[in-house]
C-alpha cells in the first residue's frame, strides 16, 4: 500500500504556542508525520475576552500576527492567525469573520498548496458559520469537548451551528462515550479516546529533580488552573487533612475564584505557574501521584482529560474523580468519589494499586500515530 500526500487545513480552538498542548497541536503534528502538509489555523476566539493580563497579551499578540502570512512552525506545518472578533454571539460579527476568513483562507491555501485543501479537519463547532468550506474538500469534525457548556460561550449559536457541522461532516470523531451517545442519534460517529506522546512523557527518570527541596509525598496536578474545571474544595480539604502531603500545581491560572485562591495559599501547596511543554515531563516524573480532581459538571461529563495518559506515560499512579470517559480504564487508575479521595491516594502512595507496567503499556497503546492512521483510513484519504 503506497501513501499519498494530501493537503490539510486544521481549524483549531487553541493557539499553536499555547502553554498546554491539546489534541489540536498533537493531531496537526501527527498528520504531518503521516506525510501530509498542514495549515494550522489558530482559534478565532468564541468567548468574549476577559480584561486581564493573559487575555490582553493574547489579543495584542494576535493583532500583530493577523497582519502576517502563515509562519512555518515545524517542517510541513504552517500556522496562521486569522482575523477574528471574539463576540461570536452577534450575527454581524459572524458575518464579518466568515467573509474575511473565507477569502484569506482560500488565498493562503492556494499560495501554500497550489489550490484548495483535500481535507478540512476542524475542532471548532461553529465552523459552518465562520468559513465557506471548499466544495471539493472532505470534512472531519473532531469533537473533543462540549464547548457550549463552558462559561461565557455563545451556547445557543454553538448548538445550532454544531448540529449543521455534524450533518455536513464526512466523518465525526469523538473522545468520550458521552459525546458518542449525543451525536449517534444524528449520524454514525467514531469514538476514539484522547492519546499521548508516550515517548515525550517517558518514565525514564534523570538525575535532575526540578522539585528538589519539596519533600515527598508529592501529589501533582498539571493542567488549566480553573475553578470551573478543578474541585478546589476537594483539594483544599485533602491538604488540610494531610499536612505532610505536598500538592504541586502546574499550569496557567484562568480565574481569581476565592476557593482557588485559598487552595493555592495553603502551606503545603506549591503553585509553580506555567511550564513549557518540553519541561512538563521532568516535573511529572518527580511526582509520586498524578491527580485529576475534576468538578463533575455537565462539561466534565463529556471530557476525556489529556493528562490521564500523560500521567500514565510518566509512570505515575493516577487518582481521579469518577469521570465517565475514564470508566473503561478503572483497572489502571483509582476513579473514586470525593469521600474516598484521601484513601485512594494513600493506597497509591503505598504501591497497592495497578502496576507501573500496566500503566506504561496502556499509555503506549494510545499513541497519536495509531489513532491518526485509523482516522485517515475512515476518511478514505492519505493511503491508496
Amino acid at each position: 500500500m503506497s501513501r499519498k500526500s494530501i493537503d490539510i487545513v486544521v481549524l483549531a480552538t487553541a493557539d499553536w504556542d499555547a502553554p498546554l498542548w491539546t489534541n489540536k497541536q498533537h493531531t496537526a503534528r501527527s498528520l504531518r508525520d503521516h506525510g501530509h502538509r498542514v495549515l494550522y489555523v489558530e482559534s478565532v476566539g468564541l468567548r468574549p475576552p476577559r480584561i486581564d493580563k493573559v487575555d490582553l497579551a493574547r489579543i495584542a499578540r494576535r493583532i500583530k500576527r493577523m497582519m502576517q502570512p502563515p509562519r512555518l512552525v515545524e517542517p510541513q506545518i504552517w500556522c496562521w492567525s486569522p482575523p477574528s472578533l471574539p463576540w461570536q454571539r452577534y450575527a454581524a460579527v459572524r458575518w464579518l469573520t466568515r467573509t474575511a476568513m473565507s477569502v484569506l483562507l482560500k488565498w493562503w491555501t492556494r499560495r501554500l498548496f497550489g489550490g484548495d485543501p483535500d481535507l478540512v479537519w476542524t475542532y471548532n463547532p461553529m465552523t459552518t458559520a465562520l468559513i465557506r468550506l471548499p466544495k471539493s474538500a472532505k470534512l472531519a469534525y473532531h469533537c473533543v469537548d462540549d464547548i457550549a457548556a463552558q462559561p461565557s460561550m455563545p451556547a445557543v449559536q454553538i448548538r445550532r451551528h454544531e448540529n449543521e457541522l455534524v450533518t455536513r461532516a464526512t466523518r465525526v470523531f469523538v473522545t468520550s462515550p458521552h459525546l458518542e451517545t449525543r451525536w449517534a442519534r444524528t449520524r454514525p460517529v467514531t469514538y476514539l479516546p484522547n492519546c499521548v506522546d508516550a515517548e515525550h512523557f517517558s518514565a525514564q527518570r534523570s538525575d535532575h529533580d526540578p522539585l528538589a527541596g519539596i519533600p515527598s509525598p508529592r501529589l501533582g496536578f498539571v493542567g488549566a488552573v480553573s475553578s470551573f474545571k478543578i474541585d478546589a474544595d476537594l483539594l483544599r480539604h485533602m491538604c488540610a487533612n494531610n499536612p505532610s502531603w505536598n500538592l504541586i500545581v502546574i499550569g496557567p491560572r484562568e480565574d481569581a475564584d476565592s476557593a482557588l485562591t485559598e487552595l493555592l495559599d495553603a502551606p503545603n501547596v506549591h503553585y509553580l505557574g506555567t511550564k513549557s511543554y518540553a519541561e512538563i515531563p521532568s516535573y511529572m516524573r518527580a511526582l509520586d501521584v498524578g491527580l485529576i480532581p475534576a468538578r463533575l459538571t455537565p462539561y466534565a461529563m463529556s471530557m476525556f482529560p489529556m493528562k490521564f495518559f500523560e500521567y500514565l506515560a510518566a509512570g505515575l499512579p493516577v487518582v481521579a474523580t469518577e469521570l465517565p470517559a475514564l470508566a473503561a480504564h478503572s483497572d489502571v487508575a483509582a476513579l473514586v468519589p470525593s469521600r474516598l479521595w484521601d484513601r485512594a491516594i494513600r493506597a497509591a502512595l503505598a504501591g497497592t494499586g495497578p502496576t507501573i507496567t500496566s500503566r506504561l503499556n496502556l499509555a503506549r497503546e494510545n499513541s497519536y500515530t495509531e489513532r491518526t492512521a485509523k482516522m485517515l483510513r475512515e476518511l478514505g484519504v492519505g493511503d491508496v
